[in-house]
């Protein structure tokens, strides 16, 4: 029943390129990383200004 399902939908991650695959992870990837600093500074920042 659910195996039929799976033959038809292929999904999204198996019909990108793999360049496109890995452009998205270094996107994701960087954009990540610029959350976390942003955080981290923004804690930095309200504990010296308090």
């Amino acid at each position: 029943m659910f195996h039929e399902e799976d033959e038809k939908s292929t999904g999204f991650w198996q019909t990108l390129s793999p360049k496109l695959s890995f452009l998205l992870g270094v996107i994701v990837s960087v954009m990540t990383i610029c959350t976390v600093g942003f955080f981290i500074l923004l804690s930095v920042v309200i504990k010296t200004s308090v």
